[in-house]
């Protein structure tokens, strides 16, 4: 299924953490650290192990983790503090990898579905961008390159006008956004009202996001509405600055739940 969103177009699988994309796609991973567990419990009392200043310390953290170390296969008694080096890593290597080489391998043989693994694995560090956790949010810059505006007005028409300041207004209530004065509102909520999504994918859109612009003599022009088959953003036009921010943020909390569920 990963493989067939990624072709489609869906949203990118940013959830793998730079080991776990050495392993997968056959780069190499280095030895594992402490860092490397995830299990919080298990991670507490390893550092224990590993930071005891004396061999009665060590041996008596061996024993609080014994259960654990014996599944590992990794329990041992600590001869000297040097000997501790051994025991972590067993510990690591079965933890790290040992432990999951039967579900990464029935997990590789699912990404060579349309040919996803072969491809990452000829140029992972052009995927890395792809897959890889990253913790950097949506900028409002983002948005405004995303989205292109459509169906303007005849030039210096008052249509377009109008339009072409509330693309002004637009791009300053996406600043606000992005510093935290529409809140609750955020640039996430911003892409899930107009495309379903709060991530952009990683192979873009299937066709181009556009902004269009709903008129007072065209009927409902107060709130601004969206078409999330065709990524279309209608904004209103003809408002001062306050009332189009007021309006935005009212018009998009009512849609708060879209795309959460």
């Amino acid at each position: 299924m990963l493989s067939v969103c990624l072709i489609h177009g869906g949203v990118s699988p940013n959830f793998f953490s730079k080991r776990l994309f050495s392993q997968v796609f056959g780069l190499p991973s280095g030895p594992a650290t402490i860092e490397d567990v995830v299990d919080h419990g298990l991670r507490a009392k390893l550092e224990k192990i590993n930071s005891a200043d004396t061999l009665d310390d060590a041996r008596e953290a061996v024993s609080e983790t014994a259960e654990e170390l014996a599944l590992m296969g990794a329990l041992r008694h600590l001869r000297s503090l040097e000997h501790r080096k051994e025991l972590m890593e067993a510990v690591l290597q079965f933890y790290c990898e040992g432990r999951i080489n039967a579900a990464l391998t029935q997990f590789k043989d699912g990404l060579t579905t349309l040919g996803v693994l072969q491809m990452v694995t000829s140029h992972p560090q052009a995927f890395e961008k792809v897959f890889l956790y990253d913790p950097t949010p949506l900028k409002a810059s983002d948005i405004v390159e995303l989205f292109h505006a459509r169906c303007r007005s005849l030039p210096a028409s008052n249509r377009r006008r109008l339009e072409a300041r509330t693309i002004a207004f637009w791009k300053d209530w996406l600043l606000e956004v992005e510093g935290g004065l529409a809140h609750p509102i955020t640039l996430e909520h911003v892409l899930i009202f107009a495309t379903g999504l709060q991530r952009i994918p990683a192979v873009g859109f299937p066709m181009q996001p556009e902004l269009a612009f709903l008129h007072p003599d065209d009927g409902l022009a107060r709130f601004p509405k969206a078409n999330t088959c065709s990524l279309v953003l209608h904004l209103p036009v003809g408002q001062t600055y306050t009332e189009f921010k007021n309006n935005m943020e009212l018009g998009l909390g009512c849609a708060s739940q879209f795309g959460e569920a």
